[in-house]
């Protein structure tokens, strides 16, 4: 097993709910009812998004030093690293 480690931005919607996306990972992105619930999902998003990378024999990119917070996020965005083992 490796461990891989991918900052994630946690983006509030009107509801309560989180949307959430990877910078470094275009395409690989979440929801949550409400923030609790959007970490776990995020970290099976990843898990799946890793997981097909590496069966398609793509190469997972290092993660950026500093990702870029995409232009048009929400204020009172939240990060975090969401940490898979596969």
């Amino acid at each position: 097993m490796r461990e891989y480690s991918f900052m994630a931005v946690f983006e509030p919607g009107k509801r309560g709910e989180y949307s959430v996306y990877f910078p470094d990972l275009p395409g690989c992105t979440s929801w949550g009812r409400n923030l609790e619930h959007a970490q776990e999902m995020t970290h099976e998003a990843l898990e799946i998004h890793l997981g097909g990378m590496l069966e398609d024999g793509d190469e997972i990119p290092a993660p950026s030093e500093e990702p870029e917070i995409f232009p048009g996020t929400e204020k009172g965005y939240k990060t975090g690293f969401i940490t898979v083992w596969l």
